[in-house]
């Protein structure tokens, strides 16, 4: 931990009562501080991105609670060594029994997915007005509106029912099903894609999204591993 910034002071929370931290503490730190550093809302000055990168895997260490617990046992006995930088890029290759890390998801990613996905941090832009907000809430509008196709999407606001199905395979040998249905008003999209990684595990993620909640499982060898 020498020379690193504790994840608890970077998301402002107590770091002498880290045990005392709720993961909806963390949640509310998080929303309020990507808001605040955003690049977009700060005319993307170098501080803002290196605040909202830390911010980011802040985050995403004390969101999960495997990784939270293994980074507080790290505060008392000064062992915590992340395998990975912020891009993702192992930096030791040569430590192939140091399997307990990953590398951080990029912040914007997370960002936009978090903040158009789920309720809780979509509802902060409620009585925000500013140009960055206003951006943020019409290009998710535009992505409800493209994400599940434009027939569908006519279909489901002019009330028609309707079942659409698709399967296609990429040129990497990726195989994509989607399903859109609706009925009565309640629309649903389902989409799964499966594909063989570099390390030659068999990957699936199936997502769903019903009258605008969505949830995504991914498995590897048949096992969930995130959701």
């Amino acid at each position: 931990m020498k020379g690193k910034e504790n994840y608890y002071t970077i998301l402002e929370l107590d770091p002498n009562n880290n045990n005392n931290v709720s993961q909806l503490d963390i949640k509310k730190a998080y929303r309020r501080l990507a808001l605040k550093y955003h690049p977009d809302r700060n005319s993307g000055s170098d501080t803002s991105k290196d605040k909202f990168q830390h911010i980011g895997e802040a985050y995403e260490t004390l969101s999960d609670v495997t990784r939270r617990a293994e980074y507080d046992r790290s505060l008392k006995y000064g062992n915590y060594q992340s395998s990975y930088s912020s891009s993702g890029i192992n930096k030791n290759n040569n430590n192939s029994n140091n399997n307990n890390h990953h590398p951080f998801r990029d912040p914007y990613e997370r960002f936009n997915d978090l903040f158009r996905n789920d309720r809780f941090f979509r509802d902060a832009f409620e009585g925000m007005d500013d140009e960055f907000a206003q951006q943020f809430n019409n290009d998710n509008n535009n992505t409800n509106t493209t994400k599940q196709g434009w027939f569908p999407w006519i279909m489901a606001k002019c009330g028609i029912e309707f079942q659409v199905s698709t399967r296609t395979v990429g040129s990497d040998g990726a195989v994509t099903s989607s399903y859109s249905s609706s009925n009565r008003g309640a629309s649903t999209d389902k989409k799964s894609r499966m594909y063989i990684d570099k390390d030659g595990h068999k990957v699936l993620i199936r997502s769903m999204e019903k009258n605008g909640n969505r949830m995504e499982d991914t498995y590897k060898d048949g096992t969930l591993t995130e959701r």
